[in-house]
């Protein structure tokens, strides 16, 4: 059934909706069925509280391990200590170092890290777009939940990680 799902979680069966590939729908079955030590860890960098607060808890109830901080900063003193498979940043951030910043930083030290980049601001294109990567996403605000989930399952597929 094709649909999509509302920011309050409400399914639509009358909207457009880019529905997971078969290989994802098997990464999130591994994901819920695994013991908590196997999971993914997930960090999702947002200053909004709400949004950080909504995403954390989607990819919790997808199976996976999500983590948060509120600036760059936070974000790599996280990443300095907790093992990390996905980052889930926003691309305006407060503190002097942006999303795009925190990606490059990521990138320097892990090439294959899976990145998605959120952003609400029209402008955000202004900075010349990195090259095509498989593992980066950029999705616009307003979304819901399951688009930055789904995001993050596609990015931890197994035919990626190979």
């Amino acid at each position: 059934m094709r649909g999509i799902y509302s920011m309050d979680g409400q399914f639509r069966s009358d909207a457009l909706f880019c529905a997971l590939p078969q290989p994802c729908l098997e990464v999130q079955a591994a994901l819920i069925a695994a013991p908590v030590s196997h999971r993914r860890q997930i960090l999702v960098v947002e200053d909004h509280v709400q949004v950080r607060k909504m995403l954390v808890r989607a990819l919790r109830q997808a199976g996976m391990d999500a983590f948060e901080a509120s600036t760059a900063a936070e974000a790599r003193a996280r990443l300095g200590v907790t093992a990390v498979h996905a980052v889930v940043t926003e691309i305006a951030l407060p503190g002097g170092m942006d999303g795009f910043d925190l990606g490059d930083w990521i990138r320097y030290r892990s090439a294959h890290m899976p990145l998605v980049f959120m952003t609400g601001l029209t402008d955000w294109q202004l900075r010349p777009a990195p090259p095509r990567d498989p593992f980066m996403r950029f999705v616009r605000k307003p979304f819901g939940a399951r688009v930055i989930v789904d995001f993050v399952m596609s990015l931890l597929s197994p035919a990626l990680l190979i």
